[in-house]
């Protein structure tokens, strides 16, 4: 059988949508030909924002080989040598210190620091990884014969590891973005110079890889319009599902009222904001059509600025309509879907990128209500009648949108949607395959 090295730094027990993609081409590729041999971060090295959800470890075959590589921030050392630095007596450096300059001085100084410390995280706060990573690498390659190499990023520095193993050993690469890293609408804005470099880190990816993978046709777009000299590297493989998290769940039980479920199962994050559609709840609440006996909003999952959206509620006395719930181990997650009547997507400000819980909302085949600008998230949604699509900064289009889809739940029409069609195009199965006959064909080429 033919053996790919996975480099991948989301690995369970991780969660999250990045580790979600893993485990679906990790279950399947076996069944196509190709044997996974893991590499991925050390244990006691992930950062505190990863949540663990150790439930997931039992969506992975045992069989599958995991090797861990040390990981370290390297920014985090230079902050512990500066903090030394300070504790040093009479130092002309303090002596001078930022207190008694000017402001203009003050703003120079700071300019200095932000760019030392992003020259510290490039390619990403992952770049400890990538010596130790490269060296557990090289054995493997040695030890298990490897055919071909896959790097998922991000992080990108597990793009700049497999490119090096690549180099070394002389072996096709395939690199998978899941995200835009260059065109990433949630960057932070960053110095020109920086910028620049991360251009150019994303240019050498993309010329040395013998395939690119986009997960969103909009994506593959976008690199075909920034790279159209290797337009035929570029390979659309979306996002799917795993067919066999969804054969044992159950239908939504019967409650005792007819409530209607609004749920987003996921993390709200940067941009994803609820507030008009908070808004678009207390219209339909002062209007009567909706009411805490009818009618539930849930968020499950991490929810960033959560304070500042519960005191929100609170002001818009919509507390006993609109619960958050605590991130919850993926399968009882999963529950939450099966037991919502509408799946809610928040996609504003990204055209380029689809939520990877979407797919497992067409799993369960339930509709969607997505809040969202143009791009890939609003053109699957319609194309594959997933449910509607409301204009993130229209107020009256939110309240319209969702009134529809309640209107509908009350008349037992909602099943006119869910993409009943489209769930063997994002089985994982499918996808694998896929992914599968890409490797064989860079093996094919990448041969004399």
């Amino acid at each position: 059988m033919k053996k790919v090295l996975v480099i991948a730094y989301q690995i369970p027990p991780v969660s999250g949508a990045a580790c979600q993609r893993h485990i679906r081409f990790l279950s399947n590729l076996d069944g196509c030909g190709w044997q996974p041999v893991v590499l991925t971060c050390r244990m006691s090295d992930y950062a505190d924002y990863y949540h663990l959800d150790h439930s997931g470890t039992g969506s992975l075959d045992g069989s599958i080989a995991i090797h861990r590589a040390r990981n370290f921030n390297p920014f985090e050392v230079f902050l512990k040598f500066r903090q030394m630095l300070k504790t040093v007596p009479s130092s002309d450096f303090h002596k001078s210190g930022e207190s008694n300059s000017s402001p203009e001085r003050r703003k120079i100084l700071q300019s200095i620091k932000n760019f030392i410390s992003d020259l510290f995280r490039l390619p990403d706060r992952q770049n400890g990884w990538f010596l130790f990573a490269v060296i557990k690498g090289f054995k493997l390659i040695r030890s298990e014969k490897i055919d071909v190499i896959y790097a998922s990023g991000n992080p990108w520095t597990s793009f700049f590891i497999g490119i090096s193993l690549s180099l070394l050993f002389r072996l096709p690469v395939v690199v998978d973005f899941r995200d835009p890293w260059v065109r990433n609408p949630y960057n932070e804005k960053k110095n020109k110079w920086i910028e620049w470099i991360q251009k150019k880190m994303e240019a050498f990816v993309v010329k040395k890889a013998d395939a690119v993978i986009a997960n969103t046709r909009n994506l593959k777009a976008a690199f075909i319009e920034d790279y159209g000299d290797i337009e035929h590297k570029f390979v659309h493989i979306s996002n799917g599902y795993l067919k066999g998290l969804f054969q044992h769940l159950g239908k939504k039980e019967p409650g005792k009222r007819p409530i209607f479920t609004l749920a987003h199962v996921g993390t709200v994050y940067s941009h994803r904001s609820p507030g008009f559609l908070l808004n678009a709840i207390l219209r339909l609440k002062k209007a009567g059509k909706i009411s805490k006996d009818n009618f539930q909003l849930l968020f499950v999952g991490q929810v960033n600025r959560k304070e500042t959206h519960q005191k929100e509620i609170s002001n818009l006395g919509l507390s006993d309509m609109v619960h958050f719930i605590p991130p919850v181990p993926h399968e009882k997650a999963l529950n939450y879907i099966v037991q919502s009547d509408v799946l809610l997507i928040l996609q504003q400000g990204t055209e380029l990128q689809i939520p990877g819980k979407l797919f497992e909302y067409i799993a369960v085949g339930k509709p969607v209500l997505a809040i969202a600008d143009k791009g890939a998230t609003r053109d699957i949604i319609l194309e594959e009648n997933l449910g509607l699509v409301a204009n993130s900064d229209s107020l009256d289009s939110i309240e319209a949108t969702l009134f529809k889809l309640i209107e509908a739940h009350e008349k037992k029409q909602l099943d006119q949607w869910g993409g009943k069609k489209a769930l063997k195009k994002y089985d994982a199965q499918t996808l694998t395959i896929k992914l599968a006959n890409l490797f064989d064909q860079c093996l094919k080429e990448n041969r004399p």
